[in-house]
C-alpha cells in the first residue's frame, strides 16, 4: 500500500509543479531566447502577435493577412434580339348587292384577302382578264387558271381567301357579273 501512496503522492507534486510554472509564466508559453528552438504555431482563436527572437535580437511580427479578393461581378448576358417577321394580314373586302368594297386594297407581299359575300347572290372572285383569269402571275391554280381564282361560286353568307405572294397591281372581277371589278396592290414587305 505504501508503494500505492507514494505513486499518487508523486504524481500530485509533479501536477502541482506544473501549475506553479504555468501560473508564474502569465498563462501563456514562454518566449524561447533560443534562436533554434521550435516554437509551437499559435492556436486558431489566439489573435496576439508573439514577437520572434532572431539571432540579432531583433523582435519580427507575424505578417498581416491581406483580405481574401472580391470577385468582380459577371456581366449578365445581353440577349440577342431574334427577328421576328412581320405577321402576315388579312384584309376584309365585302361584296354586297352594289359591289366590292373597299373597290382597292393595298397590302404587302404575304398579306392575305378574304372575299366575304354580303349580297343576295353568289359571286366567284378571279383575276382579270375575263373569261382567262391569267392576270396575276402564279399559276397554276385549282382550275387551270392564275392561282388567283376561286374556281367556284361562293353563296351568299360565305367567303373565299387569296394569299398574295407576287408584288404589283392585280385586278379582279366577280365572274358571275363581270362589271363588278376591284383591285388588290401588293408591295413588298
Amino acid at each position: 500500500m505504501n508503494k500505492k501512496v507514494l505513486l499518487i503522492a508523486g504524481v500530485v507534486i509533479v501536477a502541482l509543479v506544473g501549475v506553479f510554472i504555468f501560473l508564474n509564466s502569465g498563462g501563456t508559453p514562454a518566449v524561447s531566447t533560443d534562436p533554434y528552438a521550435i516554437q509551437a504555431p499559435p492556436s486558431p482563436t489566439d489573435t496576439t502577435i508573439t514577437p520572434i527572437v532572431t539571432p540579432s535580437s531583433t523582435p519580427v511580427s507575424a505578417p498581416t493577412p491581406k483580405p481574401a479578393p472580391t470577385p468582380k461581378p459577371i456581366p449578365a448576358p445581353v440577349p440577342t434580339p431574334i427577328p421576328v417577321p412581320s405577321a402576315s394580314q388579312t384584309v376584309i373586302v365585302t361584296y354586297t348587292n352594289s359591289g366590292f368594297s373597299p373597290n382597292t386594297v393595298n397590302i404587302k407581299k404575304g398579306d392575305t384577302v378574304k372575299w366575304v359575300n354580303k349580297s343576295s347572290d353568289a359571286i366567284w372572285p378571279a383575276s382579270n382578264p375575263h373569261p382567262l383569269h391569267t392576270g396575276y402571275p402564279e399559276q397554276p391554280g385549282n382550275c387551270g387558271t392564275s392561282a388567283f381564282d376561286a374556281c367556284m361560286e361562293v353563296p351568299p353568307g360565305a367567303s373565299w381567301s387569296f394569299v398574295f405572294n407576287q408584288v404589283g397591281s392585280w385586278g379582279y372581277h366577280d365572274h358571275l357579273n363581270t362589271r363588278e371589278e376591284g383591285t388588290v396592290v401588293v408591295a413588298a414587305k
